[in-house]
């Protein structure tokens, strides 16, 4: 494997997974969907060079995504990050995640 290969590998490693705490995020906040040119905006801000096309293409067999087009994004009403539980926990379980996603999101716009 070439030293290129590698560092592509490690940067798609990166993405996928700014990717999904920036999904997280969004969802945290019980949207439903959302349009894909705000995940694009965000991404890029990222430093991530994406266009809807590419992102559609990331989102095919992520777990919180229903569908995924050029102009729009659906989740699975059924958050599988979520712990059943009580009400507390449950809480406690979405501030992690907004906590998680606040940091990948930072992570991404000192690059």
């Amino acid at each position: 494997m070439l030293v290129r290969d590698i560092i592509n590998e490690s940067r798609m490693g990166e993405m996928e997974g700014d990717l999904d705490g920036l999904l997280m995020a969004v969802r945290a906040n019980n949207v439903s969907d959302i349009d894909s040119d705000k995940i694009v905006s965000q991404m890029q801000k990222m430093g991530y060079s994406v266009d809807a096309a590419s992102l559609v293409d990331l989102l095919q067999d992520n777990p919180l995504i229903q569908t995924a087009t050029i102009d729009n994004i659906q989740f699975k009403h059924a958050n599988p990050y979520a712990v059943s539980g009580d009400e507390e926990s449950k809480v406690k379980n979405q501030e992690k995640v907004k906590s998680l996603a606040k940091k990948a999101a930072a992570k991404g716009i000192k690059k």
